[in-house]
């Protein structure tokens, strides 16, 4: 095997460390009615998510640090701050929901007690030296105006959805 190479088998899991803002921009309006502006996302329009951290002081978000092997609360931005955190896949996980409650069960890994932790995984990684396979993140039916949800909401990107193909 050589350097940078990965040993043959089926990967049913991975830690993938990540800035901790990610910016979208639609390509159309959420609600379909034209391709310029529709509620809260604005096509074309670039938006950026604090994953991590963001406003809000009164639910902190707990991650676990693959580096350190503690777990820690993200920094609370008055603007985005970008700061490194682990996501964890697994196709083990049971969290498919695209938006959910449980702000920190994307940022720790599974665990066999609790498999809502981490992000589902649709496929594993095989590795073999016939094989040659591609990680697939789809953002697809995933952009959202979150104001019915939450007035402050605006547009917003839920959870992608994770694969290799």
């Amino acid at each position: 095997m050589g350097s940078g190479s990965v040993a043959h088998g089926t990967y049913k899991c991975l830690a993938v460390r990540i800035w901790d803002n990610v910016t979208f921009s639609p390509a159309e309006a959420t609600d379909g009615s034209d391709n310029s502006t529709a509620g809260a996302c604005v096509a074309a329009t670039d938006y950026t998510v604090d994953l991590c951290g963001g406003d809000n002081s009164s639910a902190l978000v707990q991650v676990w640090n693959q580096d350190t092997g503690a777990q820690y609360s993200c920094t609370v931005d008055s603007a985005p701050a970008s700061e490194w955190i682990w996501v964890y896949l697994s196709t083990a996980s049971t969290d498919e929901a695209a938006d959910e409650d449980c702000n920190d069960c994307d940022w720790n890994p599974p665990t066999a007690d609790n498999l809502t932790n981490g992000i589902t995984l649709g496929a594993a990684l095989t590795v073999s030296a016939a094989k040659t396979s591609t990680f697939k993140t789809t953002v697809t039916n995933r952009i959202a105006d979150e104001t019915a949800l939450d007035p402050g909401g605006g547009c917003s990107m839920l959870k992608p959805a994770f694969t290799f193909e």
